[in-house]
């Protein structure tokens, strides 16, 4: 069921075999996949009968055995954009045909994109970050829902309904929306996909890494089962040496885990073919300074989906890697055309920004990613850093810096920028933060000898001064 009153099915196929004879525009036309930038033009611009048309070809080509469902969810994820002026859009779109499945996706996924960009997966968000996030989560799971009210074979919806019970902890109902995606769809790639993601064990603290990973492996037996129905699973027969692969990497140089993650990506790439599979191999390649290979895998990926916003940003980092300014920098803008407040590309523009001298756009870059990003303590503490070291306003510093230290007390170089920007500023609670600062150095060689005598001599200046309290 497509729509219930302001569509009709029939008018849908009327004009799918046209839809299909040309779906894929300008870079990914060699795939046979949206153009998203065509796709979120169309919204700005208020052409919602095309979009809905659009997406509904290839929903109905998928319904009817002609597509994967990769094409609907790489469609329908060219919202998951964080740029302000979509929501309104949207809203309009959704009013104009309230009965229909695909603005009610959209919405949801543009929901459920600023909830995972609010707070960071696993223990590194912040309550705050937590809450904020669970706002757009439970927004998202609104209308999801009510999309899959109108079209239950909407895979995408389930799948993105996986993802968002994970990041809350809640495994058994991420595993209900799998029974249910699976039961209308039994062929789905997209809906196996992301329950094998929400598998990794770093999602799933609540067991130890073995089982996690036996859980993994089991899913993945599973998919190979399943692959002898569906011969388009077989890109998933990988995937369990991936997420190893992406476990070995988060590890590093420990006990040779870059090596185990090497292999299992090799392993992987053995098994399967996937384009998450070169972007992993383009990581462990960063993660031991080959920028050349590494570049050459996140262009192959990039060749498979051409507009995916986290990859133009390792593309970017490994062209700055190899001296590649102004190509780094072009790749950034890239990541951000496609996702205009993508905090880890305006960081990492930001960073090589200052690097240069460039501090005001660095902080213009900073700005942008605050707007969605401001209960993020490494964006507060970078901004900090920035306004005390660089640009020289202690003031405009001190209250990023004090969320920063609040929200990561660990993290004694936020007591030192923090400490700076207070002596700086001629505040008497100087003296706190860097005792602070000192306290947490007391045996830790990470700390310098320079940063430790000058804090220890500020605090006698500060304590002697006639300070602001």
């Amino acid at each position: 069921m497509i729509g219930k009153q302001t569509y009709r099915v029939g008018i849908f196929l009327a004009a799918v075999a046209g839809l299909l004879a040309g779906v894929g525009m300008h870079q990914a036309q060699a795939q046979n996949l949206p153009d998203r930038r065509a796709l979120v033009e169309w919204l700005r611009t208020g052409v919602f009968d095309k979009l809905d048309r659009r997406i509904a070809a290839y929903q109905i080509a998928f319904e009817n055995g002609r597509r994967s469902d990769q094409a609907v969810e790489y469609a329908l994820k060219s919202f998951a954009n964080s740029d302000p002026g979509l929501l309104a859009a949207i809203d309009l779109w959704a009013a104009q045909t309230p009965d229909f499945y695909v603005p009610l996706a959209a919405h949801g996924i543009y929901n459920w994109h600023l909830g995972a960009m609010a707070a960071p997966a696993g223990d590194a968000s912040t309550p705050e970050q937590q809450k904020i996030a669970e706002q757009f989560f439970a927004e998202a799971t609104r209308n999801l829902e009510a999309a899959l009210a109108i079209e239950p074979n909407l895979t995408t919806a389930y799948a993105v309904l996986i993802a968002i019970e994970v990041r809350r902890g809640a495994h058994d109902k991420a595993f209900e929306h799998l029974r249910r995606g699976l039961e209308h769809q039994p062929r789905s790639f997209v809906i196996r996909e992301h329950y094998l993601d929400s598998l990794a064990p770093w999602r799933n603290r609540h067991m130890s890494q073995s089982q996690a990973l036996a859980k993994l492996d089991e899913f993945v037996d599973d998919t190979r089962v399943s692959a002898g129905l569906y011969p388009e699973l077989r890109a998933l027969s990988g995937y369990d040496d991936y997420v190893r692969s992406l476990l070995g990497q988060r590890g590093g140089q420990r006990g040779g885990q870059l090596d185990q993650a090497t292999a299992a990506i090799e392993s992987a790439m053995a098994k399967g073919s996937h384009w998450k599979y070169n972007v992993q191999k383009g990581r462990v390649l960063r993660a031991r300074d080959r920028c050349v290979p590494a570049m050459a895998a996140y262009d192959t990926a990039l060749s498979a989906r051409p507009d995916v916003a986290w990859v133009h940003d390792l593309l970017a980092d490994a062209r700055r890697c190899l001296g590649q300014t102004v190509a780094a920098l072009e790749e950034w803008d890239r990541a951000l055309a496609l996702d205009v407040l993508h905090a880890p590309s305006l960081m990492s523009k930001a960073r090589l920004l200052r690097d240069l001298g460039r501090y005001e756009e660095a902080r213009a870059e900073l700005d942008k990613a605050a707007l969605f990003g401001a209960a993020d303590p490494e964006l507060r503490a970078m901004r900090g850093d920035l306004l005390v070291n660089y640009l020289n306003r202690p003031a405009a510093a001190i209250e990023d810096l004090r969320i920063a230290t609040d929200q990561r007390p660990e993290q004694l170089n936020y007591w030192l920028d923090y400490g700076t920007a207070l002596v700086k500023a001629n505040r008497c609670d100087a003296v706190a933060a860097l005792a602070t600062y000192l306290s947490l150095c007391r045996g830790n060689p990470v700390c310098f000898l320079d940063d430790l005598e000058w804090a220890a001599g500020s605090i006698e200046d500060v304590s002697r001064a006639d300070c602001q309290s």
